[in-house]
């Protein structure tokens, strides 16, 4: 059993998939994926996809980190029970 706020318990949610690539569109592997502000967090694959579950409904911000890489951050809409798409340059 996880711990989870109540304030969140039952709250729609949904899940977000995607590639991370460098300015020259090789997949970036290794790198963190979060959405801003807290949980899920994934990294990266050797072909740079990700997925984070349970992601909250709605607007939110996607932060990537790596190790020698700009920290870059990505707009997604996430609908409840669905899966969006980012890809992250």
């Amino acid at each position: 059993l996880a711990l989870v706020p109540a304030a969140l318990r039952g709250q729609p949610r949904g899940a977000v998939t995607g590639v991370v690539r460098d300015s020259l569109q090789s997949p970036v592997s290794g790198a963190r994926v979060r959405v801003a502000g807290g949980s899920p967090e994934a990294v990266t694959d050797v072909q740079g996809r990700f997925r984070l579950s349970g992601v909250l409904a709605g607007s939110a911000r996607l932060e990537v980190r790596r190790l020698g890489y700009v920290p870059y951050g990505a707009d997604v809409v996430v609908a409840e029970g669905r899966e969006a798409r980012a890809s992250v340059t």
